[in-house]
């Protein structure tokens, strides 16, 4: 369940464009009330900010901001008191960043149901401990602490323009920064994350660790809101951090158009605007503020954002529209635009493994879906998977990469995998293809095949954050080891730059298999590469994949139901049917059997 499917990247200009909106607002001649409405809102945005990062591009659910709000809030309030002013800020960040990460480590492994629950089970229990005895030591309970105001010089910053300009700065900060990580290499990783646990684990992705980074980043975020809504209230407790505002803020979110980093700027301004506006309505206020933000979900379900992507398009179709680019000449392999496959590719760095499946057997309750099935593929071999649909031929896929469970054994290269984390096998040089390619659609297919290259360097998302150091350097060598993959797959270099959601079903099947080959592999596992292909694409299919086994050396396990493609294609066979294994040989061998042609290969063409 994913509160959106789109998860944008570059919205770094919209996000400046909307600041500089905001900083030259104080100019107008508004009202005291009008400007603290205005501050609030960008309060507001910096925790709707935070939130976005991990609903809009985790895909989790969270209502908890507000109770990270109050923990920033009085961590700043606590620091500001015993320590030093200067303190406030960096202390709400740091606090609240510490409780994300231990709520959040038992948290994320729950399903997205689950983490709504947990969250909201967490908001409730937090406003129960600071009005309890507990922490009254520290908190005193429902009387509530004093805020220690802050200044700059001579200026306060707790009202005014002193407290719109510190809300500025904040925000600014935090969506600058929030930019910088959901467009970094953790951040599209944990994009991936949302699309499929199971592609990002097979690409050596830690997803959980991946979902806790998103909470505590989430949390850190709120914690800075908490140091600005202290700022603003002058005096805190309990009751001034109701548990409804954590959904108000994902309203807001929501409104304002999430995986967007923008969005939630807007949503949180308008909502304030609305909520002041509507205050003349007397009675019916919450009425009318209700039906007003239920008629901007169901008539803009991806929020103001995507109303001002649409009035963007549609307004670029009205200027003048400037002469394309020639496409620049051929110059060598890079500049083909036929789609074949090209000689220079990834240089292989070892020869491929060998595979030892040992009597596995898989079952699901009472179905047996693998039942004592023993294979062996020599190193180097294109081998094909062959039966009919629920044979087992995937849950054997799923079995060698670690994304399924079994009993018996299964070596490479005479070492046992068996029991090994799916990411622990990506390490020894296993990936894998998908039958459906979960692309990452608002990434571009170069981005994608890059996050092929995740588990070749790891790092932690705070180095990834980093403009500096190691992380640069390593993120140009993955760009120009996903252009040679894409490259070697034959996808021309102007096609390479498009969004995964702009190219067609042959194309997205060619990154797949180009982000699976870029990191070198030594066994390369391919589900249903030609399902959906013409027969045109399935021979330009093959071609490619003869040509990634010639120049990686790779040991290639395939899946397919297309006779013809096999027969070109693979070295040896396997039939499975019932999970069982009936006939091994060359594919030659193996397609003459009279129970296989009758059974297995059926009405497929031949």
């Amino acid at each position: 369940m994913n509160l959106t499917d789109r998860a944008r990247s570059g919205t770094q200009r919209a996000v400046l464009g909307i600041m500089a909106i905001l900083l030259l607002v104080p100019a107008l001649p508004l009202s005291q009330r009008s400007l603290y409405t205005l501050s609030l809102g960008m309060i507001y945005a910096v925790a709707a900010v935070g939130l976005d990062v991990f609903a809009g591009y985790a895909g989790l659910l969270a209502v908890c901001s507000f109770a990270f709000v109050a923990i920033g809030a009085y961590c700043s309030v606590l620091a500001a008191t015993h320590w030093a002013a200067g303190l406030g800020l960096p202390s709400a960040v740091l606090g609240t960043l510490i409780v994300g990460l231990v709520v959040g480590l038992p948290m994320i492994r729950l399903r997205e149901l689950g983490v709504a629950l947990a969250t909201f089970f967490f908001a409730f229990a937090a406003v129960v401990v600071l009005e309890g005895d507990l922490l009254a030591r520290w908190t005193q309970s429902t009387t509530g602490l004093a805020v220690p105001l802050a200044t700059l010089g001579d200026l306060p910053l707790n009202r005014g323009r002193g407290l719109y300009y510190l809300s500025w700065v904040v925000l600014l900060a935090t969506a600058l920064v929030t930019c910088r990580y959901v467009n970094c290499r953790a951040g599209k990783a944990l994009r991936l994350v949302k699309r499929s646990d199971v592609v990002a684990r097979s690409l050596g992705v830690g997803t959980a660790e991946a979902r806790l980074c998103a909470f505590a980043f989430y949390a850190a975020a709120c914690g800075a809101a908490g140091y600005l809504y202290a700022q603003a209230v002058g005096h805190i407790s309990p009751e001034v951090f109701p548990g409804l505002e954590s959904v108000i803020i994902l309203a807001m979110a929501v409104i304002g158009g999430l995986g967007s980093v923008a969005g939630p700027i807007v949503g949180a301004i308008v909502f304030l605007l609305l909520s002041e506006a509507t205050r003349g309505a007397g009675g019916y206020r919450e009425l009318v503020l209700a039906l007003t933000l239920l008629g901007i979900l169901v008539l803009l379900p991806d929020g103001l954002y995507g109303l001002g992507e649409r009035i963007a398009r549609r307004a670029r179709r009205w200027l003048p529209s400037r002469a394309a680019p020639a496409p620049a000449a051929d110059a060598g392999p890079a500049g083909r635009a036929s789609g074949g496959p090209v000689a220079a590719g990834v240089p292989a760095r070892a020869t491929g493994h060998s595979l030892k499946l040992s009597h596995v057997t898989v079952r699901f309750g009472g179905v047996i879906a693998l039942e004592d099935v023993s294979v062996e593929v020599p190193a180097q071999s294109i081998t094909a998977i062959l039966g009919p649909n629920g044979a087992g031929k995937t849950t054997l896929l799923n079995c060698i990469s670690g994304a399924q469970a079994c009993t018996g054994e299964i070596l490479l290269d005479g070492g046992r995998i068996s029991g090994l984390a799916a990411r622990a096998i990506r390490l020894r040089g296993v990936t894998r293809t998908f039958q459906h390619p979960s692309l990452v659609t608002d990434l571009s297919a170069l981005e994608n095949v890059e996050l092929g290259l995740y588990g070749e360097a790891p790092a932690s998302p705070m180095l990834d954050l980093l403009p500096f150091g190691a992380a640069p350097r390593r993120d140009a060598a993955a760009r120009v080891a996903a252009q040679q993959a894409l490259d070697l797959v034959g996808l021309p270099r102007e096609r390479q730059l498009r969004s995964a959601s702009d190219l067609s079903l042959a194309e997205q099947k060619r990154v797949d298999i180009a982000r699976a080959i870029a990191s070198h592999p030594r066994l390369l596992l391919l589900d249903e590469p030609t399902a959906g292909l013409a027969e045109a694409e399935m021979d330009a299919l093959a071609q490619v994949l003869r040509e990634v086994h010639r120049a990686g050396a790779v040991t290639i396990v395939v899946i397919a139901h297309h006779m013809g493609f096999i027969r070109t294609l693979a070295e040896r066979a396997v039939v499975l049917d019932f999970g069982r294994v009936v006939a091994t040989g060359t594919p030659a061998e193996v397609l003459s059997q009279p129970d296989v042609i009758s059974v297995f290969v059926g009405g497929a063409d031949a």
